[in-house]
């Protein structure tokens, strides 16, 4: 079994605060927009409160969702065992996520300067070479022929 992790594989297991991490700029970009609401309705003479507050509840909300969202995208760790591969997403590692094999034979990887693309299950997935550290290890793991115990 050969495993290898990116830059991105997460040091704790403090679900809270790897989410709020990555929600921080979230958070920002939909308070941007509340307060230009808010704004908005000052303008025209209208009560803030309520908008505001409600504003501010969705904000936070729609946040967390993207942050969730990102942390399913983003890639942390790859295994390469037998005839068969893995990608650990940092959601599946938070949440402690089934891991799903998925056979080498239909990864078809493909290397364009620093990244790969392969397909995993029905999905195509690409890898920078800046979020790995053994970057060409990872390449040279797609065409390895597995270990095979010899039987007498």
């Amino acid at each position: 079994m050969k495993s290898f992790k990116s830059h991105h594989y997460p040091d704790s297991r403090q679900k809270f605060l790897i989410i709020q991490e990555n929600a921080i700029y979230y958070y920002g970009f939909f308070m941007i927009i509340v307060m230009l609401g808010l704004v908005l309705r000052m303008f025209s003479g209208e009560s803030i409160l309520l908008f505001g507050v409600v504003g501010v509840f969705l904000s936070m909300g729609l946040g967390n969702i993207a942050a969730v969202v990102k942390l399913k995208k983003t890639y942390a760790e790859i295994f390469f065992v037998g005839e068969h591969f893995s990608i650990i997403s940092i959601y599946d590692i938070l949440f402690a996520k089934e891991k799903q094999a998925f056979p080498l034979r239909y990864a078809s990887p493909n290397r364009n300067g620093d990244e790969i693309h392969f397909t995993f299950n029905d999905q195509i997935i690409v890898f920078k070479k800046e979020d790995w550290e053994k970057f060409d290890e990872i390449w040279a793991a797609f065409f390895e022929l597995p270990e095979t115990s010899a039987t007498v």
